[in-house]
């Protein structure tokens, strides 16, 4: 009897449970046809336009990148996509971006050194490629705990300093910031990377955009 109970009280919930279900894809339902009729024709045609020229921008991003020998393209293709949909909008209007990027070498694999690590005359990719992506930039900064001295363009500035160097920070947060964009791309050591945030979040703008590449444990 007990178990025909169950049986019974599980019957229940479970049409309580697929009532529940209907309503939700019937509300569904009702709201994209209310979407539907809202988004006209040359609101769908935009939106396709932005999500194409989106694609396109994360190409060139992707391409110069590998241009300049970067390791991201083959490690960390991933990135291009989010890094698109943010800063290309800031390129399309034409923006001139002040940048912080933090690291500006290549870096180990856990197998071999894929090259330029701690050599003075390699590395420097993404300062390039922003340079590039960006030609109406008004600074771009980029500090390394090595010592680089390859050319760069003109409104290109390199700092030979650690990441957790309050004093160097602060004296190029104090002179060229604030910033539209802060990459740490240094260490990836966890206590450099919460060290790093707390010393140059004053520095980012209300509306900029810092973005951490790596955080490992392991490094």
């Amino acid at each position: 009897m007990s178990h025909l109970l169950c049986n019974k009280a599980c019957l229940n919930v479970c049409n309580i449970a697929l009532l529940g279900l209907l309503i939700i894809v019937i509300l569904l339902l009702l709201t994209k046809v209310k979407l539907d009729q809202n988004i006209g024709g040359d609101d769908i045609s935009s939106l396709r336009n932005y999500v194409k020229a989106i694609k396109q921008c994360q190409v060139m991003l992707h391409s110069m990148e590998h241009k300049y020998d970067s390791d991201k393209p083959t490690l960390h293709a991933n990135y291009f996509g989010p890094y698109a949909q943010f800063l290309c909008p800031w390129k399309a209007e034409g923006k001139e971006v002040s940048i912080l990027e933090f690291g500006v070498d290549f870096h180990f694999s856990f197998l071999t050194n894929i090259g330029g690590f701690g050599e003075e005359l390699k590395g420097g990719a993404d300062l390039f490629t922003w340079s590039r992506f960006f030609p109406k930039a008004k600074v771009i900064i980029g500090v390394d705990i090595s010592k680089k001295s390859f050319h760069v363009a003109p409104n290109v500035k390199m700092f030979q300093a650690s990441q957790v160097d309050e004093k160097a920070v602060n004296e190029i947060c104090e002179k060229y910031g604030p910033f539209d964009l802060i990459v740490d791309d240094g260490s990836h050591m966890v206590d450099h990377v919460i060290a790093t945030f707390k010393l140059v979040w004053k520095c980012l703008k209300y509306d900029g955009l810092y973005v951490l590449e790596v955080c490992s444990a392991f490094v």
